[in-house]
């Protein structure tokens, strides 16, 4: 439910985002225009109806000018005399333009109406950031949330929960300027003025001093307490299994959620709950798994008056995954391990031991992990490498993705799948864009040009015609390429992908990852021919509204299903995507670009679907006779691979354009006789004379 949660809080953040950029970007049109004397005949927050039930809708007329809030809030629009290709701009081409069009101003008015929008855009950060300083900034306070062991703190008597009212008498009320004042001062011994409950206490420390980072990654000294704000969870670490914790069946990543059927909220409450634990055994609940999928069980333990007693300690670092050709992997540490100590000191907390890393230099680290109720030590050196290719500077890492146990964070459903469905998702990709590229592409590139020349010339019926071609041969394409990648996807992969360190499971999951993708090969073609009507038309807002919605609904659905489905839920979510994106312009191109022809849809439709179904047939077939020779006769599967993709495509290709073109599907004839031409070319004969331009 974490996962949905986020899912939604992201979702809304965009949305309000994206509605108050557009706006705000499209006031600055407005207001513009107005001041250029140019009038503004609609200026809308949102798309779509005016809000409303009824007669009863958000839209007023003022001065000339409709005012709208409309029910698709993602942004607005303003609509000036003279700058859309509707009917009464055609009509200004044959007459001279009204003085308040935007056509008959001059060029400096223009460019300042243009440039209004994105100049409102750079004040409104401005604005933001100073009306925040003013209102305020919500900073954390100065509350003790953990106390690392063996710290200067711990010594001192410092618990969590404690405030810190004043450092060396100067009053303090937020921690990172706690933070800041500590760091600052390495060597030096401070007077902390604290607050427990109703209690107030002074403490004098000395501040150790260690190697960390500065604000820029460059290594310092800095002052260290132990102390953090962020409360530890209460999760197990078992170090030994004679322990009694690990007799009972408690074991490292428990997360204890009650003692005694009272909730606990953290390590500090878990250790009082359980010391107040009377003689004889108790009942810990804990959860197991991801914190989105965990379950919970009672795991009754004796009741020993301590945790250190039981055999646990707080699990700061537990790893969660180990990057390939880095330093841990190298040392053999393996996902699970607990992270205990680094050169001999406690792991404290984990953003102690993230700066440690950092702050190597590449040094030898010694460090102490436990594993199936043994300790060890490990050597590794950290070496200088990106934690993702986004980062702009290299910094010293270990390899390991760790669960960070001392803070309370939602991790949302962003949590990652791992390398392999990664890796899925890109050479999958890959295989998709070829059609995507070769058919898609060009098609949309043909029919920008068609439709430029028709805008123009200011011609919508022809506009509308060479739109409904470029559809007409798109889904003619693409969903034969469709068909024949989703039947033909393991032996093309195999070919392809199977080499070296790829493996036949590899290949398999890929291949499905493939098919996933291939569901939304027409909708991305399609995208890419009917955007180009919306430019023509200046109309541009309505392409990028589709694309948001379409991202919203692929955010949404891998949210909800990313864990269930894996990397073939993350592809089918792209399709999706792509689906709701071509949706959103097929039902808006006939209302604000032009009706596409309709006639004779239900004959294509049928047209396309028999001929699928043949060339599906015909490749399953190949497919299945394929996989039959490898079982029954020893010949190497690439061979047999090569041969099914070597004689399917052909024959598939021959099935659907015969079909096609007995059916009178449009441009099928010269699908059918495209082989022939290309023979032709690379023989160096010349094209009849009908086929000359």
């Amino acid at each position: 439910m974490n996962g949905i949660a986020t899912s939604v809080e992201f979702v809304f953040a965009m949305v309000l985002m994206l509605g108050v950029v557009v706006t705000v970007h499209e006031l600055g049109h407005f207001w513009a225009a107005k001041a250029c004397g140019v009038r503004v005949l609609k200026f809308s927050i949102g798309f779509g109806n005016p809000i409303g039930i009824g007669r009863f809708r958000l839209r007023w007329l003022k001065n000339g000018t409709e005012y709208v809030l409309a029910w698709f809030p993602l942004g607005g629009f303003v609509k000036m005399l003279g700058e859309a290709m509707d009917d009464e701009a055609s009509e200004q081409r044959t007459s001279a333009p009204p003085p308040d069009s935007l056509a008959a101003q001059p060029l400096w008015k223009k460019l300042v109406i243009l440039l209004a929008g994105p100049a409102m855009n750079l004040v409104l950060p401005v604005v933001v950031v100073a009306a925040s300083l003013f209102v305020g900034i919500e900073r954390r306070d100065a509350s003790v949330g953990t106390v690392e062991a063996g710290s200067p703190a711990a010594e001192a008597g410092i618990q969590p929960g404690d405030r810190v009212l004043a450092l060396d008498g100067e009053p303090v009320e937020f921690w990172d300027d706690f933070e800041s004042a500590v760091r600052e001062r390495p060597g030096a011994t401070l007077t902390l003025s604290l607050a427990r409950g109703e209690e107030r206490f002074e403490r004098s420390l000395a501040v150790h001093e260690r190697d960390g980072v500065d604000m820029l990654g460059k290594k310092s000294d800095v002052g260290w307490l132990g102390l953090q704000h962020h409360r530890q969870n209460a999760t197990l670490g078992i170090l030994a299994l004679d322990a009694p914790a690990a007799s009972r069946g408690l074991r490292s990543g428990d997360r204890v959620v009650a003692v005694g059927g009272a909730k606990v909220e953290d390590w500090s409450g878990l250790a009082r709950a359980y010391a107040a634990a009377p003689a004889g055994e108790v009942t810990l609940r804990v959860a197991r798994g991801e914190p989105e999928a965990s379950r919970e069980e009672d795991v009754v333990v004796p009741a020993l008056g301590t945790l250190q007693a039981l055999g646990v300690i707080p699990a700061v670092v537990l790893v969660d995954a180990v990057s390939a050709d880095m330093p841990a992997s190298e040392a053999g540490i393996q996902k699970g391990d607990l992270l205990v100590a680094v050169d001999g000191t406690p792991v404290g907390s984990f953003a102690t031991f993230r700066e440690t890393v950092l702050a190597s230099g590449g040094r030898p680290l010694q460090v102490t992990i436990a594993r199936g109720g043994e300790t060890r030590v490990l050597t590794l050196a950290p070496r200088l490498a990106k934690a993702t290719p986004e980062d702009p500077q290299e910094q010293y890492l270990i390899g390991i993705a760790a669960v960070n146990v001392n803070v309370f964070v939602n991790t949302g459903f962003a949590a990652e799948l791992g390398d392999g469905p990664v890796a899925q998702l890109q050479y999958a990709f890959r295989l998709f864009f070829l059609p995507l590229g070769v058919f898609g592409v060009a098609l949309a590139t043909v029919t920008m040009t068609s439709v430029s020349e028709e805008a123009a010339r200011g011609d919508k019926a022809a506009l509308a015609a060479r739109t409904h071609e470029g559809l007409t041969a798109a889904w003619m394409l693409t969903t034969a390429s469709a068909v024949g990648l989703a039947l033909l996807a393991e032996p093309i992969v195999r070919l392809i992908y199977r080499h070296g360190a790829t493996t036949l499971a590899d290949a398999q999951a890929i291949a499905v990852v493939l098919q996933a993708y291939v569901i939304g090969l027409a909708p991305y073609a399609l995208v890419k021919i009917l955007a180009p009507g919306f430019y023509t038309a200046d109309r541009a807002r309505i392409p990028m509204f589709a694309s948001i919605a379409g991202v919203v609904v692929n955010l949404v659905f891998n949210a909800t299903t990313y864990r269930l489905l894996g990397a073939p839920g993350l592809a089918l979510g792209t399709t999706l995507g792509a689906t709701v994106n071509v949706l959103v312009l097929r039902l808006a191109f006939d209302r604000v670009v032009a009706p596409l022809p309709r006639v004779g849809a239900g004959r294509r439709l049928l047209a396309l679907v028999v001929a699928n179904v043949v060339m599906g047939a015909l490749l399953f077939g190949i497919a299945a006779s394929g996989e039959l020779v490898v079982q029954s006769i020893a010949v190497p599967q690439p061979l047999v691979d090569l041969v099914v993709v070597a004689v399917g495509i052909p024959v598939g290709f021959v099935g659907f354009a015969v079909v096609l073109r007995e059916l009178d599907y449009p441009g099928a004839a010269a699908l059918l006789g495209m082989p022939g031409r290309i023979a032709a070319r690379m023989r160096g004969k010349p094209r009849p004379p009908e086929e000359r331009a």
